[in-house]
């Protein structure tokens, strides 16, 4: 039992011994000292398997100022971190970078700076066109391709950064290529991945794609050296 980490959400006769130990370890690597909460969520909304997004999301609790960190139960049949610690602390140092770096903050900053650039462009746009509809509703499209294609840039390049640091800070680049697969077999088999990937394969054509894919995430591990 840690005091830096507190496991929420458990149902009657739910435990997962050593967890806490597990995350406070991988804590202690990236040298983080505030609190973490970890809350054990469901996740209707993806089905019985679950999207990979869904498995791990944190967040800030606006009342108490902890990160909060949210693990579905669907992971927990997927990877088994009693046996396979490793696995499970390559994944969740995955997330824990992403708290260390302030990612979520950036990306809202993001996007904050073309809504306001979308505000301003299309003030000028109507005021130089005489309220022409067509002409500031293409701009604002032109707008939003710019920013998504920029914002989506940026979290493809945190996502290459958080794999590197969870590699790093974990030393088990195969645990985590394993993890990576095993929830791999379990998305591609989401009824509702498949459903939508199509239509989200046209989308990220247009504006680029914001995560690597599975597969160019373990070549990138495969191939990842330590530095000299």
């Amino acid at each position: 039992m840690v005091d830096d980490v507190t496991i929420n959400g458990l149902r009657k006769n739910e435990t997962y011994p050593g967890l806490d130990d597990l995350i406070h370890d991988v804590k202690c690597k990236f040298g983080i000292k505030d609190k973490l909460d970890i809350d054990i969520v469901d996740d209707a909304s993806s089905g019985p398997n679950m999207n990979v997004e869904s498995k791990f999301r944190w967040k800030k609790d606006p009342n108490t100022l902890n990160t909060v960190l949210k693990i579905s139960r669907g992971m927990f049949n997927i990877i088994n971190f009693v046996e396979n610690p490793d696995e499970m602390k390559s994944l969740i140092a995955h997330e824990v970078s992403h708290i260390k770096n302030e990612d979520d903050s950036i990306s809202k900053k993001i996007i904050i700076i073309y809504a306001v650039l979308a505000i301003i462009s299309a003030g000028i746009v109507m005021i130089a066109s005489t309220c022409n509809l067509f002409l500031i509703f293409l701009d604002l499209v032109l707008i939003g391709i710019c920013g998504a294609r920029n914002f989506n840039w940026k979290r493809r390049k945190m996502e290459t950064r958080a794999d590197t640091d969870a590699v790093i800070k974990i030393g088990n680049p195969h645990a985590f290529q394993v993890a990576l697969k095993k929830i791999y077999i379990v998305e591609k088999d989401d009824p509702h991945y498949l459903k939508f990937a199509a239509l989200l394969s046209v989308y990220n054509f247009i504006v680029g794609f914001s995560y690597p894919s599975i597969a160019e995430r373990i070549n990138n591990i495969e191939m990842w050296k330590p530095p000299r």
